[in-house]
Formats: C-alpha cells, sequence, structure tokens
C-alpha cells in the first residue's frame, strides 16, 4: 500500500494468509511467514520475489517470527525447535540454531547494532536466548518466565522483557530490565 494515497502497489502471489510481515531497514524488502510456515520475500518496488524458504535443517520449517536486523544485513526466523539466520546478501543461510527444547520459538528482537538476536523460548523453560551473529552460539540465556514481549534499548545497553508471572495459572505481570 502507498500510505500517502491508500492504494494498492502490488497484490503479492503466494503471500495469502500471512503470519507475520517485515520490512528491511532501507524499506527495499519485504518478508512474511505465511500460513503455510515458507519464508518468501519480495522487492517492494517491483513486488518481484527474490527468495523463499522451507523445512532448514532436522526441524519442521514452522516458521513463526521473522525480523531484519537493524543494519540489513540479516533477516532471522524462530521456527520449530530453531532459529534460522540468512545473510540478505544473496540470502544464505549463516547460522541455523538446532536442537532447543522449546516447541516454537515465537518472539525475535535484534540488538541496535545487530550482534545479537534475542529469541524467546517457549515451554517448558520460558527463556530468552541471545544469539551471537558473528558466532551462531547462545552467549546468554535469561530465565525471563512467560515473556510476551522484549525490546533493546537504542544504546543497546538494556534489555527488557514484560513476563506474565511464572506460569498461565498465576497472573502477575511484571516488566524485566536486564543490563
Amino acid at each position: 500500500w502507498h500510505v500517502d494515497t491508500a492504494s494498492v502497489n502490488h497484490v503479492l502471489p503466494g503471500a495469502a494468509w500471512n503470519r507475520t510481515v517485515t520490512f528491511s531497514p532501507d524499506s527495499r524488502l519485504v518478508a512474511a511467514v505465511t500460513f503455510t510456515f515458507m519464508v518468501r520475500v519480495w522487492e517492494v518496488e517491483t513486488g518481484e520475489k527474490i527468495a523463499e524458504f522451507g523445512r532448514i535443517g532436522d526441524g519442521l520449517g514452522t516458521f513463526q517470527s521473522l525480523r531484519f536486523s537493524p543494519d540489513g544485513n540479516w533477516l532471522a526466523s524462530g521456527a520449530y525447535r530453531q532459529i534460522v539466520v540468512w545473510e540478505t546478501r544473496g540470502f544464505t543461510v549463516r547460522h541455523v540454531v538446532q536442537g532447543l527444547s522449546s516447541p516454537l520459538v515465537d518472539s525475535l528482537e535484534f540488538s541496535p547494532d545487530s550482534r545479537w538476536i534475542a529469541g524467546y523460548a517457549d515451554e517448558p523453560e520460558f527463556r530468552m536466548r541471545l544469539l551471537n551473529i558473528e558466532t551462531g552460539k547462545i552467549d546468554l540465556e535469561l530465565p525471563t518466565g512467560i515473556a510476551l514481549t522484549a525490546a533493546f534499548s537504542s544504546d543497546g545497553r538494556w534489555f527488557a522483557t514484560g513476563v506474565r508471572g511464572p506460569n498461565w495459572d498465576n497472573y502477575e505481570p511484571a516488566m524485566q530490565f536486564w543490563d
């Protein structure tokens, strides 16, 4: 859509029933996780599909969350028991972090310097993991509880999580701030 005119710029084939959508920082690309759990990437101006990803590694390919890094060099997706990171130049896989015991990685957030990506792991651990983009290793695990949202501060020093108590039966909302 053109926001100024409320007119449709493109209707992208194969983009029906999107679960999540994200723009690259330069607004040149748009990516989506479809209802069939595929990741697709299009050029915004032309509407041309430039990449498509399905199942990767031993994961089931059930992509859920999707984010471009602030520097535009990375596209990451949380999936069934894995986090996948692609380089946006050529859309090649950079890292696949597998074997996470959590069923889904529902939420992803990049640090402002694009050095880390935080991925929330749901049951049974309820932990936020910080993946080092350079090494592909988990640098830090934060025992957040049930995190409903997360964000880095603009200077990258602080990380905040909005949580909902230790379990669904005990609703104790809280904000956690991590240095």
